[in-house]
């Protein structure tokens, strides 16, 4: 129940339900996570009217995570979820339970799919409240991993862009496992290549980096500002740059592109105001 409890509050999204199945309105991770709890426990509210929250965290790029601080029965539950490498790098788990745990989310990772780790504590300090704290010394809970298709057209969209003299790239906050099997799957590339991550983008210059750029196609577990800096390269490069994006992180990218692209269905109302062209469809 902590698995659940960790995955619905804190939760940005919504739950549409239609004739067959339901909507998700908001993130789609987070959208998939309350999917997952109500195929366990049909009424969500459950979960909200046994406490309250008293703080919350929202998702943090550098971190990877999302924390949530909840209050029931006098007691002031810490709950954690994001990216599993970080969820287990703050745990109190022995460093030969992390590598036999992390091997088993890689695994995972290697199938495409986006693995979300889930950890939680009681809190017993009374001070003042510090996110490093509160997210230190969790009780590891476990993880999931969901798997988001991609669109069946994606692969011949991506076929034509290439024909037409377009580069292609992934720009993900995705594990890197993860994103070189989205990429196989709808023809980005064909085999693994060389990608760059969020972390090595930190340690690289602007010179390097624009010789990198020429030959990566993946970016991954990338920051916001990480997608804002590609495109500034590219463009000193003197390529016409296009972006993709529907989330309030993506805008500064969206902007500073030749042609800013939001997605009229999914995107944030920042992503389209920051876009040149919004898709209906």
């Amino acid at each position: 129940m902590k698995m659940l409890s960790n995955g619905v509050l804190g939760n940005t999204a919504s739950l549409v339900e239609k004739t067959e199945g339901f909507d998700i309105l908001g993130d789609k991770t987070d959208g998939a996570l309350l999917l997952w709890a109500k195929e366990k426990v049909k009424d969500l509210s459950l979960f909200q009217d046994e406490g309250k929250i008293v703080d919350e965290y929202v998702f943090d790029p550098e971190t990877k995570t999302v924390t949530t601080v909840w209050k029931q029965d006098n007691k002031t539950y810490i709950y954690v979820r994001g990216a599993p490498e970080t969820i287990l790098k703050k745990s109190s788990l022995s460093e030969t339970e992390k590598q036999t745990i992390s091997s088993r989310f890689q695994d995972m990772a290697k199938e495409g799919l986006r693995v979300i780790g889930f950890g939680s504590k009681i809190e017993k300090h009374d001070g003042k409240r510090t996110r490093e704290r509160l997210e230190k010394d969790l009780d590891f809970l476990g993880f999931v991993g969901i798997y988001d298709p991609p669109r069946k057209e994606a692969k011949q969209a991506v076929l034509e862009a290439k024909r037409a003299g377009i580069k292609p790239i992934m720009v993900t906050v995705d594990k890197e496992l993860t994103a070189l099997e989205i990429a196989k799957e709808i023809g980005l590339i064909e085999k693994d290549e060389d990608f760059v991550t969020g972390e090595e983008l930190k340690k690289i210059s602007d010179e390097e980096l624009e010789k990198l750029i020429l030959k990566t196609r993946i970016f991954a577990r990338t920051r916001p500002e990480d997608k804002l800096r590609l495109v500034s390269l590219f463009k000193n490069k003197g390529f016409i740059v296009g972006v993709t994006g529907d989330g309030v992180n993506d805008a500064l990218a969206l902007k500073r592109a030749d042609v800013g692209v939001a997605m009229g269905e999914t995107g944030t109302d920042v992503a389209k105001e920051a876009s040149d062209i919004v898709l209906a469809d």
